[in-house]
């Protein structure tokens, strides 16, 4: 005889009010959300990829850029060099975008983040053929010394003595010269360098997403008791009450069997030739009110990320996500950016330019960057007008638009002389 519950299930038989109540239990235990590693995590729980991806998205979207130093003026762009055409393309795989966005998913997981030059027949960083982001998982730093001494080092060489880089067919001893190192450390008492990924504090928030996602899924595919039959109350017997006998109950659950159910050619709706009355079971999913409780914590994971919640929020109105989209390039990408193409610039020695990541194309800057030229330019021609008038030398109109003056006799040559 075939049973509407599985093998998996625990069948409980208890007496209400002297009639037997079969209670079906599902006993196959839930997904344990406990991910081995935080490349799992953002693997599996889409929450966490979404906001990552997105933060990533933002803070890659970037355009390199070179300038020269220039002690007279305003600082020359460098449209192409060996260097930069180089970087535009670091690997046979990756653009520096690409390579830029890995690095960060890398250090936001792990708090470390590894990018290896591979040098050809010349020895330093900037002579590299090729730049890749290893995986931090698989990179093991070997201190200089038992304990690494930190408080009396000036540098990463004195500290680091190599990295030692696993892959599927050995290990590989990499010197500190050939690592662009992009972590974040803390030295415990005993000066241990080490990184504490703050993706791991998200572990209990990540677990109770994944539940709610699971609780949906349970409900949308299984639904629970749909409802329940039970004889009319005009169905009487000589004791008053209307009960149904195993003849009865038989011939209800044939007919279910055979004509009633979900399957392909089955009726949804049940006719008995018995008087019956139909009580509704149905769950209503907003009273389980998952939608806050993911919320809740999806917020929690956002604030850990830096990410502003309003740029995930489709209620937010455009001119506002504009503006909480602004604050976040300008508060956090930039700066951060800032800081990466300047440890890029020194990795490469570079004493006469540097590199800078560009976002003035973004569309939410492009506001900012239309204001700062329109001020530039009423302050040129204020500038320019009052030279024109006589009222201020050549040597002040080069000191004000930003110039370096060389020779001082400009400071006694007018408009009319």
């Amino acid at each position: 005889m075939n049973f509407p519950w599985s093998k998996k299930d625990k069948i409980i038989s208890t007496d209400l009010n002297g009639e037997q109540v079969i209670t079906v239990i599902n006993t196959e235990s839930s997904k344990a959300y406990e991910y081995k590693s935080v490349t799992e995590m953002y693997n599996n729980c889409p929450y966490v990829r979404a906001i990552i991806d997105y933060k990533i998205s933002c803070m890659a979207s970037f355009n390199l850029k070179m300038y020269k130093y220039n002690k007279g003026g305003e600082d020359e762009e460098i449209t192409s060099s060996p260097i930069l055409n180089f970087l535009k393309k670091p690997n046979p795989f990756q653009t520096i975008q690409d390579l830029y966005a890995q690095s960060l998913l890398y250090e936001i997981l792990y708090s470390k983040s590894f990018i290896r030059g591979v040098r050809g027949l010349y020895n330093g960083f900037e002579k590299s053929k090729a730049l890749w982001s290893l995986p931090p998982e698989y990179v093991q730093i070997l201190y200089k010394g038992f304990t690494p001494n930190v408080y009396n080092k000036f540098s990463i060489e004195e500290i680091i003595d190599k990295y030692q880089f696993t892959y599927i067919t050995g290990t590989e001893e990499i010197f500190p010269e050939y690592i662009l190192n992009n972590s974040t450390y803390k030295i415990d008492f005993n000066q241990n360098l080490d990184n504490y990924s703050q993706i791991e504090t998200l572990r209990q928030s990540v677990a109770n997403l994944m539940y709610i996602q699971e609780s949906r899924g349970v409900l949308t595919r299984n639904r629970g008791a749909l409802g329940m039959l039970s004889p009319s109350p005009t169905t009487k017997d000589t004791a008053g009450g209307g009960i149904m006998i195993d003849r009865d109950k038989d011939e209800v659950l044939k007919k279910y069997k055979s004509l009633y159910g979900l399957k392909p050619g089955q009726s949804s709706v049940i006719i008995p030739t018995i008087p019956m009355t139909w009580t509704s079971m149905t769950l209503n999913i907003a009273d389980l009110r998952l939608d806050e409780s993911a919320l809740h914590e999806f917020n929690i994971i956002c604030d850990l990320l830096g990410m502003p919640r309003g740029m995930f929020d489709d209620k937010t109105q455009y001119n506002n996500q504009t503006g909480i989209q602004k604050k976040f390039y300008q508060d956090s990408t930039i700066p951060y950016a800032e800081n990466r193409a300047k440890a890029l610039t020194e990795k490469y020695k570079l004493t006469d330019s540097y590199f800078v990541f560009d976002y003035s194309h973004i569309v939410c800057l492009q506001e900012d960057y239309k204001l700062k030229e329109d001020v530039e330019k009423t302050k040129t021609e204020r500038i320019l007008s009052l030279y024109e008038m006589n009222l201020i030398s050549k040597g002040e109109v080069c000191k004000e638009l930003g110039y370096v003056v060389t020779d001082q006799s400009w400071f006694n040559i007018y408009f009319k002389d």
